[in-house]
């Protein structure tokens, strides 16, 4: 499917739009929650800087283009747009509670584990946030797909939606997945509780952001050293077992597509549905002042690269 390219609006925050009931804790960025002229929620974060060159990491347009790609691919995100605050890049992301009840609930929160320091959450990951753990939360029969949120014809459970979320992960090479970058939704109400997959969020280590432009036009020129980085990005998920390791995005996809082959084989199609000159549309399209060239030709082919290497394994599933 064709889709036209949109524009990108850099979008204002100024003091009035600041939401004083609203904290975010989480997370290593300066962030605020605002509020526009409807009054909806959102998250503003700061993009980070490079300190050795002064210039911007890129996580607001890996946030925008794979928020974009979800919405070619009907998959329930946090949508996200470019912003400005105080003079800085930041990056704006709509909450994904739709009523004032609900609370989000990250991996960790669901799983009733203690609040510990990064280093502490990265040694317990290896046990609490590997695929089978959460593939078992997500089996659970009182949990519901997002809601108002559309989904594929065939997509009928959150884990069939979580599949969803793998293949974005290895399409756009997602490497921050981890407990924290998953959550559901509690829905409240005076006689129950009811709980949702919340939709996807947080894509801002996608697409090579995080590399300096040096480091991206060598792997532009050797193809050994772009295929080397595009097959080794890891996803945050461990496997498990006494050897427990990172999966590799490509693996978490493919595991989880072979319990659930049908709901693979659905999203395989989608991503197949989606025509390339769309997706080069959309990342050209990205204001130059944000992404540079050399950025633009890497994703861009990260994304053609990654998306044949994900429609290969169709056969696999059949």
């Amino acid at each position: 499917m064709r889709r036209m390219p949109r524009q990108f609006p850099i979008y204002e925050i100024v003091e009035a739009d600041f939401a004083s009931d609203k904290s975010e804790p989480m997370g290593t960025k300066s962030k605020l929650w605002v509020r526009d002229h409807r009054d909806r929620l959102w998250l503003c974060k700061l993009v980070r800087v490079r300190p050795e060159t002064g210039l911007a990491a890129g996580e607001d347009w890996a946030e925008v283009i794979t928020s974009d790609l979800c919405e070619m691919l009907t998959i329930p995100h946090a949508h996200y747009e470019f912003a400005n605050w105080g003079g800085m890049r930041a990056v704006v992301a709509r909450c994904v509670l739709r009523e004032d009840r609900d609370e989000l609930r990250v991996m960790d929160e669901v799983l009733e584990l203690p609040a510990a320091s990064i280093q502490e959450r990265k040694k317990r990951s290896r046990v609490h946030h590997t695929l089978a753990v959460l593939w078992n939360i997500l089996g659970d029969q009182g949990l519901a797909l997002p809601p108002r949120q559309a989904v594929p014809p065939g997509i009928e459970t959150p884990q069939d939606l979580f599949i969803g979320y793998l293949m974005l992960d290895a399409l756009v090479g997602n490497t921050d997945r981890h407990e924290q970058n998953l959550a559901l939704i509690y829905r409240r109400n005076a006689r129950n509780v009811r709980r949702f997959l919340s939709p996807t969020f947080d894509h801002g280590s996608s697409l090579g952001r995080e590399l300096t432009t040096e480091r991206r036009q060598k792997m532009l020129a050797d193809d050994l050293e772009l295929e080397k980085y595009r097959t080794g990005c890891c996803s945050k998920i461990y496997t498990g077992g006494d050897a427990s390791r990172q999966m590799l995005t490509m693996e978490a996809f493919m595991t989880a597509a072979k319990w659930k082959p049908g709901a693979g084989l659905i999203w395989l199609d989608r991503l197949a549905a989606v025509e390339a000159d769309s997706v080069n549309a959309l990342v050209s399209c990205i204001p130059n002042q944000l992404m540079d060239a050399t950025s633009k030709q890497l994703a861009s082919t990260l994304l053609s690269r990654n998306s044949q290497n994900l429609l290969d394994m169709r056969n696999l599933l059949k």
